[in-house]
């Protein structure tokens, strides 16, 4: 049996709800009951057949706030994949990850050689 060790705080993390709905969010904390859970949005489709994302709750102001997911409704999480964590923290913070620019900094260092 494979044992679930946790999130670090501030991870990135799919989650599956009983509902059918896909959300990600950041992870504050999780206890045995619950995950507490920051900015967290929907997929949603697009007119041009890509993926954006949405606020999961729109009346409210989740930039603030840490709200409890209970496990009793969800199914699966999992860390969510690196490119779409990326395009995550693009999406709620406007700050593009180091990590998406690999190319950039690989680049001019071989052009400065």
């Amino acid at each position: 049996m494979l044992l679930n060790k946790g999130y670090e705080s501030g991870a990135v993390v799919t989650f599956k709800l009983i509902t059918g709905e896909e959300l990600l969010a950041r992870v504050q904390d999780e206890t045995l009951i619950e995950f507490k859970i920051t900015k967290p949005v929907t997929l949603v489709p697009t007119k041009q057949g890509t993926l954006a994302m949405m606020p999961y709750l729109l009346s409210t102001d989740l930039n603030t706030l840490a709200i409890s997911l209970n496990k009793s409704a969800v199914v699966l999480h999992i860390a969510t994949n690196k490119e779409v964590a990326d395009q995550y923290t693009q999406a709620i913070s406007g700050i593009k990850p180091v990590s998406s620019l690999d190319g950039v900094f690989n680049a001019s260092n071989s052009a400065q050689r």
